[in-house]
């Protein structure tokens, strides 16, 4: 696993375990065995780190859901494909969709509406 994968997955076990508020880059970069400005060459800043932990997990999540999403003349089996896209998603990803979950159901800080907009505002083609 590079650097950068090791810091990503340590910031989720904080992110979760803590809150994204609550953890700092110090202990973020403690925890992936780095120094601070290693963590900074990664990912600029804290906010930086989020983004890349929501795109690494998010990006091809959004992909299946709009492929599934495609309507195709049967409604039924567009609702499958999407519900099964969305529990594969979260039985690969338990501590992500935890985490994440938890994050969209508190939305108590401008940082978690800050990135639960971000990913709001992602368009989705609903066209056939």
């Amino acid at each position: 696993m590079s650097t950068k994968e090791v810091l990503l997955q340590q910031a989720l076990i904080l992110f979760r375990k803590e809150g994204y508020d609550a953890t700092g880059v110090q202990k973020v970069a403690d925890a992936a065995g780095v120094g601070k400005p290693t963590l900074y060459h990664y990912f600029g800043n804290k906010r930086g780190l989020l983004n890349a932990l929501l795109t690494a997990h998010l990006e091809n999540f959004w992909k299946d859901f709009e492929t599934a999403a495609t309507y195709n003349h049967d409604i039924v089996k567009t609702l499958e494909q999407v519900a099964r896209v969305y529990f594969e998603f979260a039985k690969k990803n338990q501590e992500f969709y935890g985490w994440f979950m938890s994050m969209a159901a508190t939305n108590a800080t401008p940082t978690h509406s800050w990135a639960l907009s971000t990913l709001a505002s992602r368009p989705i083609s609903w066209a056939s």
